[in-house]
């Protein structure tokens, strides 16, 4: 397994390529309806429960993937882990390339988790940059936390992201429907 060790602060950006590289397992889908055929490259990222990382990269060639998984490094286990529905790992949808392609992650236990870079077949590599961040939440992500706003001179303006929050009431609020 090619390592490259991440150390992750608060965020973490890396660039690297995957030409040249090999397809260690050929078999992987991760949520795809084709096996990852092509190249991979791997970081390692010490992880901990009750946090929420951000996964976002960018590849300079098509058909890319990036998944999630722990620390074992075989086809099974990656397999099973990116079946997980989130539990022990994740995968993203296919990115273009020169898009960005962003998902979270929220591991249940602590320890070193491995990010994958792959593609649908050899010929789909490149270069690529991740980005790897420790996302921690608002606090008003939820209704009991809402956060107080003052008006000034009748206005106030608010920037902030809803990327990562938790769907706190399900389906159960149907707004104008």
């Amino acid at each position: 397994l090619a390592e490259r060790p991440v150390r992750l602060g608060d965020t973490v950006t890396v660039s690297g390529t995957t030409a040249g590289a090999k397809d260690e397992f050929s078999s992987i889908t991760c949520g795809s309806s084709y096996t990852m055929n092509g190249p991979q490259m791997y970081h390692k990222v010490m992880m901990s429960p009750g946090k929420t990382y951000r996964i976002s990269w960018v590849p300079e060639f098509t058909y890319s993937r990036v998944y999630v998984f722990g620390a074992t490094c075989s086809a099974s286990a990656i397999q099973k882990d990116c079946s997980s529905k989130g539990t022990s790992g994740a995968y993203s949808g296919p990115t273009t390339s020169g898009s960005e392609n962003t998902f979270t992650f929220k591991p249940k236990t602590k320890g070193y988790y491995t990010i994958a870079i792959d593609s649908r077949v050899a010929s789909y590599s490149g270069k690529y940059s991740l980005t790897v961040e420790d996302y921690s939440q608002a606090d008003n992500s939820t209704c009991a936390k809402a956060k107080k706003l003052t008006l000034t001179a009748g206005k106030v303006t608010v920037k902030d992201t809803t990327f990562g929050a938790k769907n706190e009431f399900g389906k159960a609020i149907r707004c104008g429907g």
